[in-house]
């Protein structure tokens, strides 16, 4: 009887999480929607940092596959222009720009080795952890031509954002590909606890970019 009562709490506690985390996914997609329209960028594709959940037989899997919000990436693009064929997304033009939020909900889950899959039960605890949110600015300044003088592929997600997907962090650097930028900005997930809030911090995120890249967003 015992062990039918805590296993009751236990599944209690379950439905509590499961609540709770629809609620915090919930206001996490409100914060990157406030953040998409500060910069009237369009959504382009979600960076999932584990597989994706699966149509096929999930049993072989990591646990945290079902779990994507663990550690994801919202990409959003600025373009504008012609674009060969119109495909934006794999012709950027100079002044265009990718705007990667990336959401980790735990920093304990990043900071382990990764050698076989993390085991929460192994992490810090969660008041040693804490919950970040990444701005990482990919701008791209150049028009790449191919050995044809015709407009080289060069698709967003693979060639830009992709290469630099595993920085974590704050960051000033040149991408591999020559001609894109890069400025990360790496927020408490408190601190962004109202549109007002969510508005400052994308101000200071534009300063920061004017005096680091020397580009008005």
């Amino acid at each position: 009887m015992e062990n039918t009562v805590n296993l009751e709490t236990a599944l209690c506690e379950v439905r509590k999480a499961y609540r709770l985390l629809w609620l915090f996914q919930r206001r996490v997609l409100d914060i990157c929607e406030t953040i998409r329209d500060s910069f009237g960028v369009v959504f382009y594709y979600v960076g999932y940092h584990f597989d994706k959940p699966t149509n096929g037989s999930p049993f072989k899997k990591w646990s945290w596959d079902m779990l994507p919000m663990s550690n994801i990436s919202f990409l959003f693009v600025r373009h504008k222009g012609e674009y060969p064929n119109k495909e934006w997304a794999n012709y950027p033009m100079p002044g265009d720009y990718l705007l990667s939020i990336h959401v980790v909900p735990d920093t304990a889950l990043l900071d382990c080795k990764f050698e076989g899959e993390p085991d929460p039960m192994r992490f810090s605890p969660p008041n040693a952890a804490g919950s970040k949110l990444g701005l990482y600015l990919y701008y791209n300044d150049a028009k790449r031509m191919d050995a044809n003088g015709q407009p080289s592929l060069t698709n967003w997600f693979d060639r830009i954002w992709s290469p630099l997907r595993m920085i974590r962090h704050a960051h000033s650097d040149n991408h591999p590909l020559e001609g894109v930028r890069t400025y990360g900005y790496v927020l408490n997930l408190s601190q962004l606890d109202s549109a007002e809030a969510i508005r400052k911090h994308v101000k200071e995120f534009r300063d920061a970019v004017k005096v680091q890249l020397n580009v008005e967003l």
